[in-house]
C-alpha cells in the first residue's frame, strides 16, 4: 500500500510544478501585453501632440492670410541656430524653443518668418513650443 502512495507523489509534484509554470507564463504574457498596449498608446499620444503642433500653426498662418488689413506687430524667425523674435521689425528677444524637436514643416515656416499680430498670438505661440 505505501508503494502506491510514492508512486502517486511524484506526479502530484509535477503537476504542481507544471500549474506554477502555466501560471508563471500568463502572468508574463499578461505583462507583454499590457507593455504593448501602453507602448501603443503613449505612440499615439505623441502623434495627436504632433499633429495639434501642426494643426496651431496652420491656424496661425490662415488667421495671418484673412487679417491682411491686421499689421504683423511681431515676427518670429529662425536665425542663426535660434528662434528671434521681432517686434515692429527690432530684434526683441530670443525664444527658448528647441529647434531639433520642431516639426519640418514649422522649421521650414520659421525660416521664412512667421507675423503675429498680437501679444496673445506670440504668448500662444511660444506656450506651445517653448521647452
Amino acid at each position: 500500500m505505501q508503494e502506491n502512495i510514492s508512486k502517486h507523489e511524484p506526479q502530484a509534484n509535477c503537476e504542481v510544478i507544471n500549474n506554477d509554470v502555466r501560471n508563471i507564463i500568463w502572468c508574463i504574457l499578461a505583462g507583454v501585453t499590457f507593455a504593448i498596449i501602453g507602448i501603443m498608446i503613449m505612440v499615439y499620444r505623441m502623434d495627436e501632440q504632433e499633429h495639434m503642433k501642426t494643426r496651431d500653426v496652420d491656424s496661425i498662418q490662415a488667421t495671418r492670410v484673412s487679417e491682411n488689413t491686421q499689421q504683423e506687430k511681431y515676427q518670429i524667425r529662425f536665425e542663426n541656430q535660434k528662434v528671434c523674435i521681432y517686434l515692429d521689425d527690432e530684434f526683441y528677444d530670443y525664444a527658448d524653443i528647441e529647434v531639433d524637436n520642431l516639426p519640418k514643416d514649422l522649421y521650414d515656416k520659421l525660416e521664412d518668418g512667421i507675423g503675429l499680430s498680437d501679444e496673445q498670438e506670440l504668448y500662444e505661440f511660444l506656450q506651445t513650443y517653448s521647452s
